[in-house]
This record gives C-alpha cells, sequence and structure tokens, in this order.
C-alpha cells in the first residue's frame, strides 16, 4: 500500500513508476499494490494514463487494506524469453500459471498457449530474437501480445503451402483469436491477439483468496 495524500506530482513520468514497479514485481496477485489518499489532481493524473485500470485507488490505508483482496478490473504480466528452441514450452508455462493466477476459463487458457507458442515460435525462428510475452487479463477477455526485437516489417499471413512443415502461424492466430493486430517499433514489432472467454463462464475478476499478514 502506498500513502499518497502528501504527494504533489506535476509530470506523469513519475506516476508511471507504479504499474512499472508492479510488473516487475510480477503482477498481481503474486504482486499487489494499492493506490490510497491521492488530491484531486494527482488522481486526474492517475486516471489520465490508466494507472488505475491495473490498481486500485483508496480514500485512505484502512479502505486500501480490504481492497488488497480483489483483483483490479485489469491485471498484467510479462515473461522475458531467450532466443533459444526452449522458449515456446517457457511461454506456454508462463500462460497456464497466469491464468490458474487470474481464473481464466479453461478454453481460453488452451487458446493463449496456442497463441504464445506460434507467435514465440516465430520470434525465434523468423526474427532470430528474444521475446517478451505479456499478458493482459479482464472480465471478459485475455489479451496475448508478443514483442520482439528484430527491426523487420510487419508479417501477414501467407497462402499456405500445403506441402510445408511450417508457415500457418498467423493462420492459426487468426482463426482462434477475437481481433489480432500488429505494432511497429524502431527496434522490432509487436503482434497481440485477444481472445474472449465464453459466454457460459464466470467472470474472471473476483475477490482472490487472501490471508491476513500476521501482526
Amino acid at each position: 500500500m502506498i500513502d499518497l495524500s502528501h504527494v504533489r506530482a506535476t509530470q506523469t513520468a513519475l506516476v508511471s513508476v507504479f504499474p512499472t514497479a508492479l510488473d516487475v514485481a510480477g503482477g498481481w496477485p503474486s504482486a499487489r499494490l494499492v493506490l490510497a489518499g491521492a488530491d484531486t489532481t494527482l488522481h486526474s493524473m492517475l486516471k489520465s494514463i490508466r494507472v488505475l485500470d491495473t490498481m486500485p485507488l483508496a480514500d485512505d490505508l484502512v479502505a486500501a487494506r480490504a481492497l488488497l483482496r480483489r483483483q483490479p478490473p485489469r491485471v498484467r504480466r510479462y515473461r522475458d524469453l531467450p532466443m533459444h528452441r526452449v522458449a515456446p514450452a517457457a511461454a506456454r508455462g508462463f500462460v497456464r500459471e497466469t491464468c490458474a493466477a487470474w481464473s481464466v476459463p479453461k478454453d481460453t487458457e488452451e487458446l493463449a498457449e496456442l497463441v504464445a507458442t506460434e507467435l514465440v515460435t516465430n520470434a525465434v525462428q523468423h526474427a532470430r530474437s528474444s521475446s517478451r510475452v505479456t499478458l493482459t487479463g479482464s472480465e471478459s477477455a485475455l489479451h496475448i501480445a508478443v514483442r520482439d526485437y528484430w527491426p523487420s516489417p510487419i508479417p501477414r499471413p501467407q497462402p499456405i503451402d500445403i506441402a510445408a512443415l511450417s508457415g500457418r502461424g498467423l493462420h492459426l492466430v487468426a482463426a482462434v483469436a477475437h481481433t489480432w493486430g500488429a505494432d511497429q517499433h524502431p527496434d522490432g514489432k509487436t503482434i497481440w491477439a485477444k481472445l474472449t472467454y465464453p459466454a457460459d463462464s464466470e467472470p474472471a475478476t473476483k475477490p482472490y483468496p487472501f490471508t491476513e499478514p500476521a501482526e
């Protein structure tokens, strides 16, 4: 919990440290961060750069303590992977671990493993690059993104050669995702996919088992 009641921030860069710290610490629920006591100006700043999407803001530290028990509207985790043949398997393990922590429906978890496998394989085999897998969860969908570090044009699905043993990755991603796309960076690209939860599944955002710390 962070008491902001005496903080007077004037630049958004100063408050962007909070989601960064949460991400580096491993993301919810293994790491939890609740803000408290922000004045009107700071509240507006936190909202404008969407800090409050991934961590709650309470009126005071008493209320903040209770919010530690509840999953935020959006949760995020990432894992950096090497340019190595074991990277796709590591990505699948990361997806399984994260989906279990966030109570993601099993069907969506399996699709996320498939997407992670294909996109990380592309990073290793085609971009010849390490990669960062980022998962973002909400009540209704799981967003998976894989960033590589090779400045190449954004790939597009190509006609399938039925005799080839590869070349179907983006076709599979496009087939299973609700939406998908790519973002270009000066030093690489990010390919992402949004997987919506089945209509009959329970919301993934819900109270998480919590043990009060010892006094």
